[in-house]
């Protein structure tokens, strides 16, 4: 059930169907309807509002001070949302599950602020929902037509949901649900005042598949997951780089999070909750949906009007066959075979040259075999030239090419990166292992045999902040020098701007990074610039220091440090 928290608030299914595996041995199947109801199941439903009318301290400052009622604040001009638990106590059968406020800035282009804050309250409740559903090509295909929300039972931390539904749907048609003072079978279900603190409870009991219930104890588990998910989360944006938790950041939306962001970020999430309760909860296996399979057979039919044309043909051409034989054999020419094919029929080939070897020839082979080209790198393409005998011994030099490797991937390297340590199964952990040790093993190999490699990475978006491992993964087969050439020389090489960058000389892009270590001697100092790096310098302008010696253009810059 974890996981599916996770995922629900990182990949999203599309919904509640896609994770849903039905059983249709022909990947074709179909379940009765009822005014368009096929069946009903457990769910977990949300809902979001829009709260942003009890902000307090709703105006614009350079520390963007803003808080909620229910504790939920912004502090610091780099927090850009927090998320925290809302204690619900209403007292009624409607009380959701799980509520949070979320209060997040964002870029408002119709009014003269260049911030402002939102503030949304979203929350979690069960339910059941009816469905409309099929089977096509193996793919599950379901339609909401109606939801109910289950009921609130229980008092302070003993809390659990039910719902004693009005009709369900027995084989695709709805049946009444009459409740009884006593019950009617032994798999009736009953209930009791005593165990509920509601007003308007009655004893009474209903047929067992008329009664939905999520117990107390995935109740409770649910809860302190969300809890530990939403509370007091916060997200920060500094230096155009987002930091936090991946769904704080998703309700945050780059600045643009409002009510619609959040309530898809909340809807992601019931669905994969809704998936797991569907197929993993505590009778999951029973009442299941009995749909009809539709299943493709071969019909065979033969039309002998069609059949007799050919089988007339067949029987021709046997009985002109015998006819022309019987003649031959009784005719005084029958000894003349030179010009008839019923002598090799009859005879066959002789048995010396059905023994006799083809030659297949093997020039073409020898001769590929004594021509030697190799691979040259022209202004736009490549291309083979045949090496000839004053210059044969050119051919085992290194060529003239250039490589881009991308060595790292969230998760690769063990634990190192926490927020993917145990995100895949550990199947998935080996193989990302493997393709590591390969990857440095063919980076190691490119570099030994001449290959200029160049510092690449494809951890983009969200995955940014682990770009700086990629130095010290190539720092376990690649001498500091040559991760840095790499990074540098080599990259203007092959961008063809040797002439503009990767060097530090007089005219040359003034692009600078000082650290207070030398690289050459740890270049995983630049996996640390948090700890190591001490300015940044961008055509020719300090944009950032940390270094009292060195003062950025920008006198706002972050505190200088003393060395």
């Amino acid at each position: 059930m974890t996981a599916a928290f996770y995922l629900g608030l990182i990949a999203p299914p599309a919904n509640s169907s896609t994770n849903i595996k039905a059983q249709c041995p022909s990947g074709n199947c179909t379940f009765q309807q009822t005014s368009g109801a096929s069946y009903s199941s457990i769910a977990m439903c949300s809902e979001c509002a829009d709260i942003s009318g009890s902000i307090q301290n709703n105006n614009y400052t350079e520390d963007g001070n803003y808080s909620l009622p229910s504790g939920c604040s912004i502090k610091g001009d780099s927090v850009v949302a927090n998320t925290m638990y809302v204690y619900e106590n209403s007292g009624d059968r409607d009380q959701n599950l799980f509520t949070f406020d979320t209060l997040l800035t964002r870029m408002d282009p119709n009014t003269s602020a260049p911030w402002t804050a939102v503030a949304i309250r979203c929350s979690l409740y069960p339910c059941v929902n009816t469905y409309a559903g099929n089977v096509s090509n193996g793919v599950l295909e379901e339609r909401l037509v109606s939801s109910q929300r289950m009921g609130n039972y229980g008092a302070g931390t003993t809390e659990w949901f039910s719902l004693a539904a009005n009709q369900t749907l027995r084989k695709g048609i709805w049946s009444e649900c009459t409740w009884s003072q006593a019950p009617m079978s032994p798999t009736d279900v009953c209930s009791s005042p005593t165990t509920s603190p509601w007003p308007g409870t009655f004893e009474g009991c209903w047929p067992n598949d008329c009664v939905w219930t999520l117990g107390v104890a995935p109740t409770v588990g649910i809860q302190s997951v969300l809890d530990e998910l939403f509370d007091n989360q916060t997200a920060s944006y500094f230096d155009s780089n987002p930091a936090g938790p991946l769904w704080v950041q998703n309700l945050w939306n780059i600045g643009a999070g409002d009510l619609k962001n959040s309530q898809k970020v909340m809807d992601g999430l019931a669905n994969a909750i809704t998936a797991v309760m569907r197929q993993q909860g505590d009778n999951s296996s029973a009442g299941l949906a009995m749909g009809t399979v539709q299943a493709l057979q071969t019909c065979i039919g033969v039309n002998w009007a069609w059949l007799s044309f050919p089988v007339a043909l067949l029987i021709l051409s046997i009985v002109f066959f015998l006819i022309a034989t019987i003649k031959v054999s009784l005719s005084p020419m029958r000894r003349v075979w030179r010009s008839s094919l019923l002598t090799l029929l009859f005879h066959g080939l002789s048995k010396e040259l059905l023994r006799e070897e083809v030659d297949y020839g093997s020039s073409p082979e020898d001769a590929a075999h004594q021509v030697k080209a190799r691979l040259e790198c022209h202004e736009d393409d490549f291309s083979f030239t045949k090496v000839g005998a004053t210059d044969e011994h050119s051919i085992q030099g290194p060529l003239a090419l250039s490589t881009v490797p991308k060595a790292g991937r969230p998760g690769s390297a063990g634990e190192d990166i926490k927020e993917f340590g145990s995100f895949l199964p550990p199947s998935g952990q080996k193989k990302n292992r493997e393709v590591l040790v390969k990857g440095l093993d063919a980076l190691k190999l490119a570099t030994d045999t001449g290959v200029k490699v160049c510092f690449g990475t494809d951890l983009l978006g969200s995955m940014t902040y682990a770009q700086s491992q990629e130095f010290s993964l190539r720092a376990k087969v690649l001498p500091a020098k040559d991760i840095l050439l790499s990074a540098t020389v080599s990259a203007a090489k092959l961008l063809r701007q040797e002439h503009f960058l990767g060097k530090i000389e007089e005219s040359f892009a003034a692009d600078i990074l000082l650290f207070d270590a030398n690289p050459l001697e740890d270049v995983t100092i630049l996996d640390r610039p948090a700890e190591h790096l001490l300015a940044t310098i961008k055509d020719g302008r300090v944009v950032s220091s940390r270094w009292e010696k060195l003062k950025p253009d920008n006198e706002s810059s972050a505190k200088m440090l003393k060395t």
